[in-house]
């Protein structure tokens, strides 16, 4: 029984010995990165639009830029693989929730880390399809009037997550 107990406590060690320095690896850096978030933020972010007004069966072509405008390196931590999403909101973005990019994709649950040099920038473009036998993960159709995209980073922690919106109207 004791050589079950000494390799059971050997066991934890080393679990917890690796999860420490998993923790602490990822804490680490070359000294020149800034945590997310800062009090002003480091980050510009910017959400561009082919067009201000569609038709309810257009594509929606998006743009979405994150530029660091520090003089320092900044460090992006991500949950997942996800590295941004897109909600499209009824009215402002105070609105209800229509559509989430991301409702029903899946992305890998690893913990990664980006760091952008002062000056540099992030461009992820999606082409946002209405719903149809093509595209069953589209938008459903829109009735004419206004709506709101909004760009989340979607960096760790969850309640710090810098957007962006952008309104556009269906007719």
């Amino acid at each position: 029984m004791r050589f079950w107990q000494k390799i059971f406590g050997i066991s934890l060690f080393v679990l917890f010995g690796f999860v420490g320095s998993c923790t602490l690896g990822f804490a680490q850096g070359d000294g020149n990165e800034t945590p997310m978030p800062m009090p002003s933020n480091p980050l510009k972010l910017t959400l561009k639009l082919d067009k201000q007004t569609y038709s309810p069966d257009e594509p929606i072509v998006v743009q979405f830029r994150v530029t660091n405008v520090s003089k320092t390196s900044q460090r992006l931590a991500f949950a997942t693989t996800q590295h941004y999403d897109f909600e499209i909101h009824a009215g402002d973005v105070k609105g209800p929730v229509i559509w989430r990019w991301s409702k029903g994709r899946l992305f890998g649950q690893v913990v990664l880390q980006q760091t952008l040099a002062p000056g540099q920038e992030i461009l992820y473009k999606e082409t946002i399809y209405p719903q149809d036998a093509k595209h069953p993960e589209g938008i459903p159709p829109l009735k004419p009037g206004k709506y709101t995209l909004l760009a989340i980073l979607t960096t760790m922690p969850r309640t710090a997550r810098p957007s962006v919106s952008c309104t556009f109207e269906v007719k």
